[in-house]
């Protein structure tokens, strides 16, 4: 027999609802804190059901049958707010009597709430307690949003970046518009969790609401998140946020939420608190939820995606990656979009080039003895060829120790592998046949099924300490800081071009000397995205997962074949980007160089008269090369052109490029001493003029370098004796005669 699904029936699920939210039915009883059913207002209106605590009405919720939509119910439920007399409870604004109001029928609940500048309306899952009502009511919006309007970001925090600063602002200008919900898409090394910090901060002292919760995608996270909430400083001063606020991980005990004003950890620990019998949750429990890497799936899915709907909370999504399903999460409230490229341009990252390397095997695929083939797919996942693992090693190793001139021990490099066993057979084989002359622990592998992933992770943050290479599947591919990592390599074919993005970030940040990274993709996987337009550093507009012959998933009920056929590099250029994005192989590159070169030589020529020394000048020059595209660095250019020697300065390069001069720093010093000596009578067997003319001379002459070694000889006094008591004059003219000296010769 059928339930008829009438108003009724709607009532008996909201009344249920109630009494879970603590609210009992208190009709024809004497208390005064519960729901009536039967309580009138002014006109002889009788709202389906109103709150009152006290007896003081603080919130009415009208009932519908299943087949009317909750929100049709706001015109009604303003009707009641307007004939119902003004209490403590009452908006100071308008004439309405209650602004706590819903909507609802069976398996739908719409909120209202008539405070001025408070959220705009909004679904919910259940009802709020009475406490999560009081809470609201203290909450002066207006009050809140003048406090955050007066008190931006850079105000309270001076050494943030001009984006970080910025994004926390917009953040609570979407707040102080009515939204709920709003995403940071800070590419990674920007700093988003700089920015949750301030914004945390600014989020409780303006008094929008008393308890943040700070959500990262993985238990090591919640840590390392912890320690850097704790030591933070949001003014600058000796006072951190440990000393403003009682900040809890929820790893060793569960029931610190409840005293906590920050509470830090993972949202799989929040969904098993979800589902314990002695923790009820209010909707108010958090006021305001961040959700660390927010692109993850698990925000998602069906179970974590309860967490977005639990809590009434204002929310905020960090990611470097979003989709479109990210955006849609967060209402498509992008408070603010700092680009790889927006990074590399302020110096706050560093740029990137690739190595392409393919193999005659990683190409056309191999056949076993047994007749059996595998295409270039299965390389990895269903068969190990050794021979190529080896091949591929001395690429690499090649590549840096050769084209980059660098010292292996002084290099670290993160492999990513298609699976565990891929990873144990390439950490074998780079041990066994590249790098038999280092220590077994110049590699280490770090997977999940390894005895101890997270110390190889640790040990290789720490750029004085092995392991040099890192060999892994999945486990650093997201918050995981490498600032000294120069070298990546992608032997996975990689599935998810968000995944993809967060793996090769893994070498963006700066780190002391640190110039660019590499990726070596031996795999295709630039060029397979590129076509698909998620190119690197692009996940915008992705929404569902790409298919494609170059990413298929193994068969994991067959075991990997382990073979050892012979395999030989067929392909191995650099691939140079432009700030567009644009790929360009050597040759392209170059042209593109001499182009940018061609189109500032005005430029240069005016640069030439009005800079004051030879370091001036170079300086203009490679910041005006810079203006026309960030990837044009000078250490790019040294790896295109093999004119540019190792011990050639850039200027002389760029003279040479542009006007085949061979010009190099003694040429200008010994023209400029010259002149110097025929000017001021100086005799060439002066100390001053031998040492200026030295192998280690010094190009760009200043008054403090008669201070220190060589010219400390002389000092001050000497060479105002040399120069008729002209010294500033006499170092003036040393410096412009190295500039006449360009212009000359061209």
């Amino acid at each position: 027999m059928s339930i008829a699904k009438n108003e009724d029936y709607s009532r008996e699920k909201i009344d249920k609802q109630l009494e879970n939210a603590g609210w009992e039915c208190i009709d024809d009883t004497t208390k005064n804190t519960g729901y009536s059913t039967k309580y009138i207002i002014k006109n002889n209106h009788k709202p389906d059901y109103t709150l009152l605590i006290d007896g003081i009405p603080i919130a009415y919720v009208e009932a519908k049958k299943p087949s009317i939509n909750a929100s049709s119910t706001k015109s009604q439920l303003e009707t009641y707010s307007k004939n119902t007399k003004k209490n403590k409870y009452s908006p100071d604004y308008k004439d309405f009597g209650v602004k706590y109001l819903y909507g609802a029928n069976d398996s739908n609940i719409v909120f209202y709430d008539f405070t001025n500048k408070s959220p705009r309306s909004r679904e919910l899952t259940k009802y709020h307690t009475k406490d999560d009502l009081l809470k609201m009511n203290d909450i002066d919006y207006e009050k809140a949003f003048e406090y955050l309007n007066n008190n931006p970001a850079k105000s309270i925090n001076s050494k943030l970046w001009e984006h970080q600063a910025k994004c926390s602002d917009n953040i609570f200008e979407f707040f102080e518009k009515g939204q709920i919900s709003t995403y940071a898409n800070m590419t990674t090394g920007s700093g988003k969790t700089t920015m949750s910090k301030i914004t945390a901060h600014r989020f409780l002292q303006a008094e929008l609401g008393q308890k943040v919760l700070y959500i990262p995608n993985k238990k090591n996270l919640s840590t390392q998140a912890y320690k850097s909430y704790k030591n933070f400083s949001p003014d600058n001063s000796n006072t951190i946020m440990n000393d403003l606020y009682d900040i809890q991980n929820l790893i060793k005990n569960e029931k610190d939420y409840k005293q906590a004003d920050i509470v830090i950890t993972t949202g799989h620990k929040i969904y098993t608190m979800m589902n314990k019998d002695n923790i009820n949750f209010s909707l108010k429990e958090f006021d305001l939820i961040i959700y660390d890497e927010s692109h993850a799936y698990i925000f998602n899915n069906k179970k974590m995606g309860r967490l977005f709907t639990e809590f009434d909370s204002y929310n905020i999504g960090l990611t470097a990656t979003p989709t479109q399903s990210t955006r849609k999460l967060f209402d498509f409230n992008e408070a603010y979009e700092y680009t790889y490229e927006d990074g590399v341009k302020d110096g706050h990252l560093v740029p990137f080039n690739a190595q392409r390397i393919e193999t005659n095997i990683t190409m056309n695929g191999l056949e076993t003895d047994d007749g059996k083939i595998y295409n270039s797919d299965e390389i990895g996942r269903n068969i190990h060829n050794r021979e190529t693992n080896r091949v591929i090693g001395n690429e690499i190793r090649e590549h840096i120790e050769k084209e980059q001139n660098k010292n292996i021990e002084n290099e670290h490099i993160l492999i990513f592998a298609c699976n565990d066993d891929h990873a144990s057979r390439i950490t074998e084989d780079l041990q066994r046949y590249v790098f038999s002359d280092k220590r077994d622990d110049f590699i280490h592998k770090a997977t999940y099924e390894s005895r101890y992933p997270q110390q190889s992770i640790d040990l290789f943050k720490d750029s004085n300490k092995k392991p040099n290479i890192l060999v892994t599947v999945g486990m650093v591919k997201e918050g995981v800081d490498i600032p000294h990592l120069e070298h990546i390599v992608m032997m996975r074919p990689v599935k998810s071009p968000v995944a993809y993005n967060q793996m090769i970030g893994r070498g963006t940040r700066t780190f002391k000397n640190k110039k660019q990274f590499t990726i070596y993709d031996c795999v295709g996987i630039i060029d397979y995205y590129d076509e698909k337009g998620y190119g690197p550093f692009n996940t915008k507009n992705y929404e569902s997962n790409i298919q494609g012959s170059n990413i298929q998933k193994s068969n994991t009920n067959i075991e990997p074949k382990i073979v050892q056929k012979e395999d030989e590099v067929i392909l191995s250029e650099t691939i140079f980007r432009l700030e567009s994005g644009k790929e360009l192989n050597k040759k392209q590159f170059k042209e593109n160089y001499i182009n940018v070169l061609n189109s500032i030589e005005k430029d240069i020529k005016w640069m030439e008269h009005s800079s004051k020394n030879i370091k001036e000048l170079e300086n203009k020059i490679s910041s005006k090369i810079l203006e026309q595209d960030n990837y044009l660095e000078k250490i790019f250019i040294k790896q295109a052109f093999d004119e540019y020697k190792e011990e050639m300065k850039y200027i002389d390069f760029i003279y040479k490029i542009l006007y085949n001069l061979d010009l190099n720093k003694n040429k200008r010093i010994n023209y400029a001493v010259t002149k110097l000596q025929e000017e001021y009578n100086i005799p060439t067997n002066d100390n001053l003029i031998r040492i200026l003319k030295n192998d280690e001379c010094i190009e760009n002459l200043e008054k403090s370098d008669f201070q220190e070694y060589p010219l400390a000889h002389f000092g001050w006094s000497g060479v105002k004796k040399r120069t008729n008591n002209k010294p500033n004059e006499f170092i003036k003219k040393y410096n412009k005669l190295q500039l006449r000296y360009i212009i000359q010769q061209k």
